[in-house]
Parts: structure tokens; sequence; C-alpha cells
């Protein structure tokens, strides 16, 4: 494995299939807050993950398929890949797997987002296809560019805000009439702070804009300047109140 760190400190993890004899090798990469890495695969395929995020791997994919698995929020762009089986070409299929659902790929580009203290996986496609099925009930979509799907007990298709969705990749918080209680997990996470907050006040929406290279206090600022909530940092807790 080849390690680089960029220039806004975004560690970037290379991995070649030879590099284990071991066929079964896997391997595990996890984000801690506050922190962004990005993972070239041994197929080619690339790999985004966000703060507290987890990608587990082999270190060979088989010949047949490509499979992952992960937890929290990871942005993909798949490699193609084909084999020749009976005298016809077909395309490898990748498969990633999260708590509740499989995505089946073939080459794409997509974002999941499964952390575990949001209200369902949200797995929103930006180029090619991908199929999404739920391991709780075994429903079955096919999403288009531009669309995403929602889990939670059931999946639910909808046009994205792809820009919204995929911002973190690009270093920035983008908040389009966004609950606050979502606001701050994304908070939570990205500054590693605890979170006190009413649910009265959680319900409360907020539009903005702010890189994530700006300290904390950057969002609290751009809540509390609207009038709706106050928000106090004592230690490493934000306390939000009327």
């Amino acid at each position: 494995m080849r390690v680089e760190k960029t220039k806004s400190g975004q560690l970037i993890y290379s991995v070649s299939e030879s590099q284990s004899s071991n066929r079964n090798a896997s391997n595990t990469i996890t984000t801690p807050k506050g922190g962004q890495y990005r993972l070239t695969l041994p197929d080619g395929s690339k790999a985004w993950l966000n703060a507290s995020s987890t990608l587990y791997y082999p270190l060979h994919f088989e010949h047949h398929e490509r499979r992952v698995k992960m937890t929290g929020e990871v942005y993909f762009e798949i490699a193609k890949m084909e084999k020749r089986q009976h005298g016809r070409v077909e395309r490898i299929p990748f498969y990633v797997e999260t708590a509740h659902q499989e995505i089946q790929v073939l080459g794409t580009h997509f974002n999941v987002n499964s952390y575990p203290d949001e209200p369902g996986i949200v797995t929103t496609l930006l180029e090619g296809s991908v199929r999404v099925t739920s391991s709780l009930n075994g429903e079955s979509i096919l999403l288009r560019p531009g669309q995403q799907s929602f889990l939670d007990k059931h999946l639910v298709v909808s046009t994205a805000d792809v820009e919204q969705q995929v911002a973190w990749t690009a270093g920035d918080f983008v908040f389009k009439s966004e609950p606050l209680t979502s606001i701050l997990r994304k908070v939570s996470r990205w500054y590693d702070v605890d979170i006190v907050c009413p649910p009265h006040l959680g319900k409360l929406k907020f539009d903005g804009i702010v890189s994530r290279s700006q300290p904390l206090t950057a969002i609290m600022d751009m809540v509390e300047i609207t009038g709706k909530a106050k928000l106090k940092l004592i230690e490493r807790r934000i306390i939000v109140t009327d």
C-alpha cells in the first residue's frame, strides 16, 4: 500500500493487486472524526471516505465479481472491468454492501450515506446505473443519473440534489432547507464535538455554504445570524438554545 498526503491534508491510499500472495487477504480503512481519505482499490476504482467512515475490501478481487463493505459515507468512481467467457465479453459487476442494502454496479459514479445515526441509507447516482436491493424485504430498484434512493423500512426513489449530496468531496458543507439536527450530525462527525439540541429546535431549517476548512464557529455563526437559535460551545459540546 502506498500512502500520500495532499496539500489539503487529505490522505490518499493506493493498493495494487500484486501486493499480497494471499488471495483471501483483506484490508480495512477507517477515517477518524474530521478526517477524509481517498483510496484507489486494486481494480483501479476510487473511493472517497467521509469522516467516521469505514471501508472493507479484499486485496484481490474475484474474476466473477468485485465486492466491498462500508459504513458511514463513501463516494465511489467504479472502473469498468470485463472478462471473456464462452466466447463472449462480460462486464464484472461491483457490489457495495451496507448494513441493510446491496448496490450492484457495472461502472459508475455514486455516493452512499449509511451512517448509523442517520434516519436511513441514501444512495445518490451521478453517472451510469446502479441497482439497489434491500436486505430487509428484498425490494429492488434501478437508479438513473440524478436520482437517489432512501432506505428505511422501504426503498423510496426521488430526484437528488447532487450538488448537496457530494459537496463534502469538494471540501464544502452545503445546506439547502436542511433541519438543524441533520446539520449538527455532520458538524459532530467533522469537528468531533457532542451535540445537545432540544427536539423543537432540531426541526428548524437552514441554508448556507461553509468550507470544511473553516473553524467550527463559521457554522455556528451561520445558524445564529438567522436569529432562530443560539449555539454555545462549552469544551467539546455544542448546546443549542432559543
